[in-house]
């Protein structure tokens, strides 16, 4: 180890720090302006035939050529994600009542370790524990929606026998499966430089990659010393609030309220069980308000099969035509959905949702992800309030959400991108093939 010299990246002060063995990821913060100034040198290799030989015995990788195009390598990924993933399915298949129960245990472990994240929330967690597996959550939940394994006696009849036995196999193959999903979403984002020589894939980090990172720790920093948010009235206009409520026919305010006491006034409306820091709640039948509000953040096989990446309220990015279920459990791996649809189906007849599943880390994540890209979503309600109109769909009250949605246009709020904290957020492009 020795010293060695950078420059602040905001005010240009010299600034010198102990170097590191490689890989390392150093944090350099400026005497002058607090700017904390990031140091990363980093390759990650990865062998087709180890993961063959520890997850698929009997199965030889294909014979993938020599290339550093960055689709091609893409699309070598894609090819061992599926391998991985069907393997899962016919393990779920041929065991289902353990799967099953597998799920709550899962989405248990998902709710600790939210929570951990959450009191961590202005610290940078170079950790990828907390942020991988919500990934790994959601994907035995969309095997078991692909192999109709999801119910909502799932609680009731929840069996720790054979529990231990199938995570042990379940979770070192999903971690690779969400890894290799990882790799593909930071080449697609230009933040890895792949290559693949016959034998090895190497990913070396990109400046671009070290951009994300320090824009990260920076936004946490910022945060420490900025007065936090205390009521909804800071964090959206009354214009933006009405403007939802007008085109989605609910607000923010509404969700936040109906979350508050551990959905104490759902409880008043229908089933809602604490099981294993899990809220386990079956959709109200009455056609009205909450119910609609519960569909439209609840995350479905369906929803996944119809957006290539996702954004509150079906504002995301739509595939056209819809992929198969394997291509959306695919994409799930590389994409935190619970960011943007905090409930999850965990029942479904003839296609309607009656149980979902959440917890309180997961709507706290969802709440505060929803304040902070609150700029992308009010920029999507203006797109979807003018298709709409262009079609010649019904639209309650237009000329109210027009001059609501004219009001944040002028004052320039929806131009805003927030890109740190969609960074923050987890979000990613997804895993496609070819792609």
């Amino acid at each position: 180890m020795s010293l060695a010299s950078t420059i602040c990246r905001y005010c240009g002060q010299e600034l010198s720090f102990q170097t590191e063995a490689e890989p390392f990821l150093i944090q350099v913060s400026c005497h002058r302006c607090r700017y904390v100034t990031v140091v990363e040198k980093s390759v990650i290799t990865s062998l087709p035939e180890q993961v063959y030989r520890r997850f698929l015995p009997g199965q030889r990788p294909p014979a993938f050529e020599p290339s550093e195009d960055p689709r091609t390598i893409g699309s070598y990924l894609y090819t061992m994600a599926g391998a991985l993933l069907d393997v899962v399915i016919e393990r779920a298949q041929l065991d289902l009542p353990v799967a099953r129960s597998s799920l709550v245990s899962v989405f248990s472990r998902r709710e600790k370790l939210m929570q951990e994240r959450i009191s961590r929330i202005y610290q940078f967690d170079p950790s990828i524990e907390s942020r991988m597996f919500p990934k790994i959550a959601a994907l035995l939940w969309g095997v078991l929606c692909h192999t109709g394994g999801l119910s909502p006696s799932m609680i009731r009849n929840f069996s720790s026998r054979g529990v231990s036995r199938f995570l042990s196999w379940f979770e070192p193959i999903a971690e690779e499966l969400v890894t290799i999903a990882g790799f593909a979403t930071n080449i697609r984002r230009g933040e890895v430089q792949p290559s693949f020589d016959g034998v090895g894939f190497t990913f070396a980090k990109t400046s671009r990659h070290t951009a994300m990172i320090e824009s990260i720790v920076n936004y946490k920093q910022q945060q420490r010393y900025t007065p936090q948010v205390g009521s909804l009235d800071e964090a959206f206009s009354r214009e933006a609030l009405e403007s939802q409520r007008l085109v989605l026919g609910f607000n923010a305010a509404d969700i936040t309220k109906l979350a508050l006491n551990g959905f104490e006034q759902l409880k008043t409306y229908t089933d809602v069980v604490l099981e294993r820091n899990v809220y386990w709640i079956r959709v109200p039948d009455r056609d009205d308000g909450i119910r609609k509000l519960i569909l439209s953040c609840t995350l479905t096989l369906s929803r996944l099969c119809g957006f290539r990446f996702p954004l509150f309220f079906d504002c995301g990015i739509r595939a056209n035509p819809p992929i198969s279920e394997r291509e959306a459990i695919l994409n799930a791996t590389a994409i935190n959905w619970s960011v943007y649809y905090p409930f999850c189906s965990t029942s479904e007849i003839e296609g309607e949702v009656n149980y979902v599943a959440t917890s309180r880390g997961i709507v706290s994540l969802f709440l505060t992800s929803l304040e902070t890209q609150k700029n992308a979503l009010t920029d999507q309600l203006i797109v979807r309030f003018q298709q709409a109109c262009v079609t010649g769909r019904s639209v309650r009250e237009p000329e109210r959400i027009w001059v609501s949605l004219s009001r944040i246009s002028r004052a320039g709020i929806h131009i805003v991108a927030d890109t740190v904290a969609e960074v923050v957020a987890d979000d990613a492009y997804s895993i496609q093939p070819g792609d």
